[in-house]
């Protein structure tokens, strides 16, 4: 895991790298005074339910939505920016709930035209919001992410809302009781919003230790599932979320499987999917959520030739080198397994997929970004075609990063749909995103707490 996680940090060092918008252009978009905006004349997808407002003005005052009606009907305050709304759908941002921001000691990974890990950390930043992101869930924090995640709250510094966990519950913090309890007690000092969960073998007592700990201080935790507590331990211990769908496939094996790899990738032939709907009951009963990262999956082991993927768009924005090592990762996997067993392994990935959700199971929207194959922002478009391709519907795909993040964050009263009151976290699209799910990309442009970036400065942005 160490080396997985070495990848992943070369990838932030290829994506600070790669990507450079002058300070002058972010800092003249926050000190833009857009106190009040109006849409006019847009079809509203408001994801409370499966629906389209069509012909309606939207005002949005000081961050908050505060009218909504039918277009002929809403009196528009004078003095404020109007935007045309026609033929254009407005939506609520989305939310990637399985996000990395870099770590605390990012001068080894920053090229040269960034002089501090902070510039380069606001260029990743930028990439969430040009993508039409208003939430990240920072999977891997440090003590400079609560800091940074203020910063983004009181508008300071252009980006998505972070929701950040500190230092994974992993390596040292696994074998003793004291540090696992050591741990989850800095993190509520700090004042991280939740523990990550690493792979790997975690000791039983420093388990109980940790959901005691954890519980007891009010802390949520979630990511991984440790490979000797298994699926049923972490349910019954009501863990917050499971990500990359981990541990269901080992515990839906036949006896006699091998031991599984990481992913599980070695059991394709020793799967028993009628056990599927019992293991969704317990998900569900146990109320821990499921952040599926299933689009990472599809990369690495679906049958894209690299060489394909390295003309994707927003490759555009990863370092030629990085590149090379993405492609020489697929091609191991490639080589390891023939394409038959891999399409299986994403098939047996996509059923249970849709067995989870179909039996109640909460899902949330994340990708793994960055990861192998996985730009920021650009990647969790790729996962919403994903959750589509498994069998939900493009509003399903769509609330799993709108509404339920909400739900799942605790703040239905102030996020995750477009109603009057909410905070005017917005993207707006050209096209209509509940007919085709891809459409959620086609980006006009990009509010944020009432903050309004058009599509020719997102282009100039990306140019630059």
């Amino acid at each position: 895991m160490l080396t997985r996680f070495g990848r992943i940090m070369r990838c932030f060092h290829a994506l600070a790298a790669s990507l450079f918008v002058t300070v002058a252009c972010g800092t003249a978009w926050l000190s833009a005074s857009t106190n009040l905006v109006v849409f006019e004349r847009v079809s509203v997808v408001p994801m409370d339910r499966e629906r389209i407002l069509s012909n309606q003005t939207v005002v949005v005052r000081n961050g908050r939505i505060t009218e909504i009606g039918a277009a002929d009907e809403v009196r528009r305050p004078t003095g404020a920016t109007r935007i045309d709304g026609r033929g254009k759908f407005l939506m609520p941002t989305l939310a990637e709930m399985h996000a990395h921001i870099l770590p605390e000691d990012a001068a080894p990974y920053v090229a040269g035209r960034f002089t501090t890990p902070e510039r380069a950390i606001e260029r990743v930043l930028l990439l969430y919001v040009l993508n039409g992101i208003g939430t990240i869930r920072n999977m891997h924090g440090y003590p400079p992410h609560i800091a940074l995640r203020e910063r983004v709250a009181r508008a300071e510094l252009l980006g998505p809302t972070i929701v950040t966990s500190g230092e994974a519950f992993r390596n040292e913090y696994t074998k003793s009781v004291a540090a696992a309890k050591g741990l989850v007690a800095e993190h509520k000092v700090r004042g991280f919003d939740f523990l990550k969960i690493w792979p790997g073998v975690v000791a039983d007592d420093a388990w109980d230790a940790m959901v005691t700990a954890a519980n007891e201080a009010g802390l949520p935790f979630g990511g991984h599932v440790p490979s000797n507590q298994g699926l049923h331990r972490v349910l019954a211990a009501r863990m917050w979320t499971i990500d990359h769908l981990d541990g269901y496939l080992e515990a839906a094996a036949r006896p006699g499987a091998p031991r599984p790899v990481i992913f599980a990738t070695n059991l394709v032939g020793y799967i028993d999917e009628s056990r599927f709907p019992a293991l969704a009951e317990e998900t569900r009963t146990a109320g821990t959520w499921v952040v599926p990262t299933q689009s990472l999956f599809e990369n690495q082991w679906g049958p894209d030739e690299p060489n394909v993927m390295a003309k994707w768009p927003d490759m555009e924005y990863v370092s030629s080198e990085e590149i090379g090592q993405w492609t020489k990762a697929k091609m191991r996997n490639m080589a390891a397994q023939p394409l038959e067993t891999r399409r299986e392994y994403l098939g047996i990935r996509r059923r249970l997929l849709k067995t989870l959700y179909d039996s109640g199971v909460k899902f949330l929207l994340g990708s793994d970004a960055p990861q192998t194959w996985q730009t920021p922002g650009f990647s969790l478009h790729r996962e919403l075609a994903a959750l589509v391709a498994s069998g939900l519907t493009p509003y399903q795909a769509l609330e799993t990063g709108t509404r339920n993040v909400a739900v799942f964050l605790k703040m239905e009263d102030r996020a995750g749909t477009v109603e009057v009151g909410k905070r005017a976290d917005l993207v707006l699209l050209a096209a209509n995103p509940l007919q085709d799910v891809a459409n959620a990309q086609r980006i006009t442009g990009v509010m944020l707490n009432g903050r309004w970036l058009p599509r020719v400065e997102i282009e100039r942005q990306l140019r630059q």
